[in-house]
């Protein structure tokens, strides 16, 4: 009994923190890993009480935009950009431990992103180059180092995804 119970915490202390992150990794329109876009601030410093959480702010031009970072081991997570009423408006990751139903992440071509979603609308949010696409009853966007252009029409095939936004219902191209 005792070399059971033994092995048993053996096991459990041998998970590294990106295994146990791994139940929480799935990224769809409206959530990315443990947060929904609409949560609250209390929310999320409930499902990631086991994180460190920053408080920050993005600057969108001259306007505060208050988030909340989700830190593990010193990398980033997640960050959850937070509306004035306090309820995440918008999600974004530039770790490649989240991953779409398809497989689809941080590194992902922009070859393989097509070949799941097919043609993108590409949109500039903050300066930034988005390929974004309904996904179930929310919107995913795929942002690319490109250079931000109004007469941008096609990301390169072999350009990788930097960062993955999910938006929600909110589609920057409607």
């Amino acid at each position: 009994m005792v070399r059971i119970a033994l092995a048993v915490v053996l096991v459990v202390a041998s998970i590294s923190p990106a295994r146990a992150e791994r139940g929480n990794v799935l990224i769809t329109g409206e959530s990315l890993g443990r947060i929904r876009i609409g949560a609250t601030r209390d929310d999320v410093f409930r499902v990631y009480r086991d994180h460190q959480i920053v408080e920050v702010d993005l600057r969108r031009g001259r306007q505060p935009s208050p988030a909340l970072r989700i830190v593990r081991e010193g990398r980033a997570l997640v960050t959850a950009e937070l509306a004035g009423d306090g309820r995440v408006q918008r999600l974004s990751t530039t770790n490649a431990v989240f991953h779409t139903r398809d497989r689809i992440k941080v590194g992902s071509p922009m070859r393989r992103v097509q070949s799941v979603y097919g043609t993108p609308d590409i949109v500039i949010l903050d300066g930034r180059v988005l390929a974004v696409y309904r996904a179930g009853a929310g919107t995913i966007g795929f942002e690319f180092d490109v250079p931000a252009s109004p007469a941008l029409d096609r990301i390169p095939p072999e350009r990788d995804v930097t960062r993955i936004v999910v938006l929600g219902r909110a589609h920057p191209a409607s």
